[in-house]
Order: structure tokens, then C-alpha cells, then sequence
């Protein structure tokens, strides 16, 4: 989808997203309490804004689909928080990628990150 010649990066939405996982890590790292509704607004709508940089509405309408189904499922798995804590830094990782307008690494930092995601879900170790 980076590839994609509709793919148009909102670089302060960019940038309010980094502060907003670096916040959680902070918080996950100084094992403060993290209200697990938070953590999944902030999950799913990182994988949102990525799909509305694309541009391509059937593929932003597939992402917010995806986003209601695994709702449930999340919230088990943020009582995990070192877990959060990784998919937040694999999250930093594609911002990184994106903000240095390196799509390649964009996508493969992404394709890591679902990976691992199936993984932990599936009760394997990513």
C-alpha cells in the first residue's frame, strides 16, 4: 500500500502518532496503569491513519472492518504489556520508515509487525 502513487503521508497525524507511542511505552516501561481502551484506540487507529495515507477507501473501509472483529481479541491480549510494549516499538519502527519516505522498509517493518501480531494472538512467541 506504500507503494501506492495515492499514498500521501499527513506528517503532523505522523508525528501526533509517535508522541502518542512513545506515551504508552513510557507508561507500560515505568509499569503505571494503562486503561486497555486507550490502548486499543491508539492500536487501531494507527493501522487506520496508515491506510488513510493510501488514499484508497475500499482499502481504509477493509482496515476499519478488521478493527471492529478484533476488538474483543485485543483487549485479552493488552494485559500482556510487555507485548504492547514490542508492537509499540514495531509501530515506531514503520513511523521511522515513513517519515524518512522509505516505503520498501516501510512495508517490510509492517509485514514483521502483522507477523508477529498473528503470533501473539495465536499464543506463539513472535
Amino acid at each position: 500500500m506504500m507503494q501506492l502513487a495515492t499514498f500521501k503521508i499527513d506528517w503532523d497525524v505522523l508525528q501526533r502518532l509517535r508522541e502518542e507511542h512513545l506515551k504508552l511505552i513510557g507508561q507500560v516501561s515505568r509499569r503505571r496503569p494503562v486503561d486497555r481502551g486507550w490502548i486499543y484506540d491508539l492500536d487501531a487507529s494507527f493501522h487506520e491513519i496508515i491506510a488513510t495515507f493510501s488514499g484508497n477507501a475500499f482499502l481504509i473501509q477493509a482496515i476499519q472492518k478488521q478493527n471492529r472483529l478484533r476488538r474483543l481479541i485485543e483487549y485479552g491480549g493488552y494485559t500482556r504489556l510487555e507485548r504492547v510494549k514490542t508492537w509499540a516499538k514495531e509501530h515506531l519502527a514503520i513511523l521511522d520508515a515513513l517519515q524518512r519516505e522509505q516505503f520498501e522498509r516501510t512495508a517490510e517493518c509492517m509485514r514483521c509487525h502483522l507477523t508477529n501480531a498473528m503470533h501473539a494472538t495465536q499464543g506463539l512467541q513472535p
